[in-house]
């Protein structure tokens, strides 16, 4: 559960006309984290969501992300998320939180986004975000599993796929178990990125 939520009675619509508003839209790294949840959102929801040129915060039926070293958040990992019937402010000063806020943003949305294409056909959705106020940070700051890999193969796709799961829950470590007398290697550096811990 998040740190602190403020529950309210209006909800924020998504509709072919909501833009997406960086406050650096130069930034190569904020583009980035925002595509994260843009990607599955306008496959799922077939709406456009373009990223606006205008780089401010005081427009309707956008989705803002501002990424402001020093600013709201308390802890380097922590983000503000703001949802009222006129859009979403979502606001980091790192980001590791501008990359923790958008998992709560696609928990918000409706469980449709992460439903195959088929299955989303068969009624008709209304993609609506519930309008709080939402601050959080890591109570912990090591957050991890362990795979154990050495006695057990399991495929990059496989492992691929943990890692997304532990960038939705907000876990922060993937450590894995790699030898105890087996030889064990790496071919892929998909792992990048990733704080990664071997025993």
């Amino acid at each position: 559960m998040p740190r602190s939520i403020q529950a309210a009675r209006d909800r924020f619509q998504l509709d072919a006309a909501t833009r997406v508003v960086l406050s650096d839209p130069t930034s190569a790294e904020l583009q980035s984290q925002v595509e994260l949840l843009l990607v599955p959102l306008r496959t799922a929801s077939g709406l456009p969501l373009p990223i606006a040129p205008e780089a401010h915060d005081g427009v309707a039926d956008a989705m803002v992300f501002r990424l402001t070293p020093g600013g709201d958040s308390v802890q380097s990992e922590g983000y503000q998320l703001i949802v009222t019937e006129r859009g979403v402010v979502l606001s980091a000063r790192t980001s590791a939180g501008l990359f923790h806020g958008p998992q709560t943003l696609r928990q918000l949305v409706p469980p449709d986004i992460e439903r195959p294409a088929h299955a989303r056909r068969l009624s008709p959705v209304v993609w609506a975000i519930p309008a709080m106020k939402i601050e959080d940070a890591p109570r912990f700051p090591y957050r991890g599993i362990l795979l154990d890999v050495a006695r057990w193969f399991y495929h990059p796709e496989f492992i691929k796929k943990v890692i997304d799961l532990l960038a939705l829950y907000r876990l922060n470590t993937l450590q894995l178990h790699l030898t105890d007398d087996q030889g064990w290697r790496l071919e892929d550096p998909f792992l990048l990125g990733y704080q990664l811990v071997t025993s």
